[in-house]
């Protein structure tokens, strides 16, 4: 199905183009280069490194799941003026091959920001029920393959929330001003200084989560999704997701007792929650463990108010260090 909808929207988006070249929305009549991120994190990383010298302009709107979100024609559209396309990489992004290759702007240029950087196999409770339950279904009905390819742009070899550790997100910068300086070399210096003043920001921040690391009490992450592999990797956490890389998927009662009785053999007394994802199960878990509940954010998008109020990637993982202080300790 996925692939589906995305054939008809590359069809579509030809013949769009051809209509409303000169009509486009984003036409780029600043003389900028004109870049477009696949994502909040990689939009606001981008910005940091950018300034104002490069129009940024971010593909998914604030506080929608980044996970399944799918480019309509317009947005498809908006890319024929791009100068660069930077994405996250990893399998994250499952449309921008077949987008890309629709596009009659062959010039565009797709930076992987994960280029460099050593990546975590994709395994957890929740995506090994899975592929137990996929396993299942092949033997009983071969005809149903519909169904794995619905799933197939969220279940990567490796898992791609490569931003959560602060180290990764360096990379990444850096990875986008190496982009940047070759899209505008004029502004050579100015990139790489923007990029120094948040790789030393960040670096602070990731030397102050090893430092609060070494006193938590607790060393298990009970969370909504895998996404905080990285960061459990860099400061000698062990993460339990609820749910595995695919944000949507529902665990089952097997899953599930799996891990209660889990948590209850660890007397893990915290479980975190996503703002972005249905909390119920969390809030069950939590019930049946008597634990207690708190916001996490894997920092791949914002709300609008979020945004407007001047919060980023660092805030919120500051936020999130200051989180895990309290329910670690």
């Amino acid at each position: 199905m996925y692939k589906k909808v995305l054939a008809v929207f590359s069809a579509l988006t030809v013949f769009l183009t051809s209509l409303t070249a000169c009509d486009n929305k984003n036409d780029n009549s600043s003389e900028k280069p004109l870049v477009y991120a696949s994502f909040y994190t990689v939009y606001d990383f981008t910005k940091k490194v950018a300034g104002d010298k490069i129009q940024v302009e971010n593909m998914i709107p604030a506080g929608v799941d980044a996970h399944h979100w799918e480019p309509s024609p317009s947005d498809i559209r908006d890319l024929e003026n791009a100068d660069l396309l930077i994405t996250n990489g990893v399998e994250f992004e499952g449309w921008v091959d077949s987008v890309t290759e629709s596009l009659a702007n062959k010039e565009l240029k797709i930076i992987d920001t994960s280029e460099g950087i050593d990546l975590l196999e994709n395994t957890s409770y929740a995506d090994a029920d899975e592929e137990s339950h996929d396993e299942e279904e092949e033997h009983h009905d071969e005809e149903d393959n519909h169904d794995e390819e619905e799933h197939e742009h969220s279940h990567g070899e490796y898992d791609p929330h490569i931003w959560t550790s602060l180290k990764n997100a360096v990379k990444q910068m850096e990875n986008i001003k190496n982009a940047l300086c070759e899209l505008d070399p004029d502004n050579k210096d100015y990139y790489e200084a923007n990029y120094n003043e948040q790789k030393s920001k960040f670096l602070a921040l990731d030397e102050e989560y090893s430092e609060t690391a070494k006193n938590f009490s607790q060393k298990t992450l009970v969370v909504s999704h895998k996404a905080f592999s990285y960061l459990c990797r860099d400061y000698g956490l062990e993460q339990i997701a609820l749910r595995g890389i695919s944000a949507e998927n529902e665990p089952d009662a097997g899953t599930l007792k799996t891990i209660v009785d889990t948590l209850k053999e660890e007397n893990v007394k915290s479980v975190f929650y996503e703002e972005f994802i249905n909390q119920k199960v969390s809030q069950e878990i939590a019930k049946e463990v008597n634990a207690d509940l708190y916001e996490l954010s894997p920092a791949e998008t914002l709300s609008q108010e979020q945004i407007d109020n001047g919060e980023d990637y660092l805030s919120v993982m500051k936020k999130n260090l200051e989180t895990l202080k309290e329910a670690l300790k």
